[in-house]
């Protein structure tokens, strides 16, 4: 099922029907990653639906960082994790590849639809949205600031941002080789931020990533380009480790179809 190009439309419409195949699919992969000690990097972490769950993964002994960028948001996860798990830090900011501000618009209705596009619109939205100013943080700062040396898996959900986020990771991402998984529309964010399928493709060539998308297949230029079906979740993995493993695709397979069965 998974790691089949012939199965990405089916395994699509189960996404559509279910939003949450593709979040028990990266839960599923930052489980099989994260060890005890290890560092992680929620960007868009919001009520912390994954951020908690990777710091329970890492332990005590480990560190996570997680951004946020709703003020309300940020202050209610700080608030937690001072008692809960010190050892995550919350930084409140909206992360891109550059310094300034930006107007950060928040979806009453439909919280996880926040984002740095007033167009980015919930189909069923009524509500009004709240227009707020947030600073852009860069992921390398972050890291450099808090003086990791290591960083084993990065999470990224930010409704669009995502590549711009990861382009502000790129020193991080040379260094430390952690495990990327990140929700992507491809086109309709390269269209929102002004970069071509071109330049994302290099990125990860450039630094020497594989490219794959949610359901383990190989990401190309020619897909990027030409696919009708394009997942919206994606994975890169430093190119070193080699390909996927015979184990890693199989307990993934099995998180999939257990899934599709619970659901159909």
């Amino acid at each position: 099922m998974l790691n089949d190009l012939s199965r990405v439309e089916d395994l699509i419409a189960c996404q559509k029907k279910n939003a949450s195949f593709c979040e028990k699919l990266l839960g599923h992969y930052y489980d099989q990653v994260l060890q005890p000690g290890d560092s992680f990097i929620d960007v868009g972490a919001r009520v912390g639906h994954h951020l908690f769950p990777m710091a329970r993964k890492v332990g005590p002994s480990g560190q996570g960082i997680g951004i946020e960028a709703s003020p309300a948001v940020a202050a209610a996860l700080t608030e937690r994790v001072t008692k809960e798990m010190p050892q995550v830090t919350i930084v409140h900011g909206a992360a891109a590849d550059r310094e300034g501000h930006a107007t950060f618009y928040i979806r009453e209705s439909f919280s996880g639809w926040s984002s740095l596009y007033a167009e980015h619109v919930h189909p069923s939205e009524e509500g009004e949205q709240k227009a707020v100013d947030v600073s852009f943080v860069q992921i390398d700062d972050i890291v450099e600031q808090a003086g990791w040396t290591k960083c084993a898996f990065i999470k990224l959900d930010i409704e669009h941002a995502e590549f711009p986020a990861l382009r502000g990771a790129k020193k991080m991402l040379k260094s430390m080789r952690p495990m990327i998984c990140f929700e992507n529309a491809p086109r309709k964010a390269a269209e929102l931020n002004g970069y071509t399928m071109a330049e994302f493709a290099s990125f990860f060539e450039d630094l020497d990533y594989d490219l794959y998308d949610i359901f383990l297949n190989k990401v190309t230029r020619q897909r990027l380009a030409n696919d009708t079906y394009l997942p919206s979740y994606y994975l890169a993995c430093p190119a070193e480790q080699g390909a996927l493993s015979a184990e890693f695709v199989a307990s993934a397979e099995a998180v999939a179809q257990s899934f599709m069965d619970k659901t159909a």
